[in-house]
């Protein structure tokens, strides 16, 4: 069985906790290039779906990776199959990073770089108050 359309794009909706962490909250698939008002729409069912449970919180919307977007097709294809799909199967950490996803190697890398400045940082508030 196939999709309805070819899935060639995509649009997450990132949202922030109070840390500041970046989380992906919904993920929508697109045949062409998603417009102004594709993602006017989908912010607007966003702010107001409960369904959603994003009711009062503030949503960016961001292009979705090609990466993303053929493991959701893929994922979807099994679904419409009648294959039980297990969407966290193959899951790996990852964090969004300036519009990219890091996932794997860059992932790892990038926790190991915020732990090397937070210490370093550490190091020298200690250094300047003393403590």
């Amino acid at each position: 069985m196939k999709l309805p359309f070819p899935v060639n794009f995509g649009l997450i909706a990132v949202v922030k906790d109070p840390n500041g962490v970046e989380r992906v909250a919904h993920f929508t698939e697109f045949e062409n290039p998603p417009t102004d008002v594709d993602r006017k729409s989908m912010l607007k069912e966003l702010a107001e779906d409960p369904e959603f449970g994003l009711v009062g919180v503030d949503v960016e919307l961001v292009d979705a990776p090609l990466e993303l977007v053929e493991l959701y097709a893929e994922r979807g294809r099994k679904a419409l199959e009648g294959n039980e799909v297990n969407w966290r199967d193959s899951w790996s950490p990852y964090i969004l990073w300036r519009g990219k996803i890091l996932r794997g190697r860059a992932f790892w890398l990038f926790i190991l770089k915020c732990f090397l400045w937070s210490g370093l940082i550490a190091s020298m508030l200690s250094w300047i108050f003393g403590g």
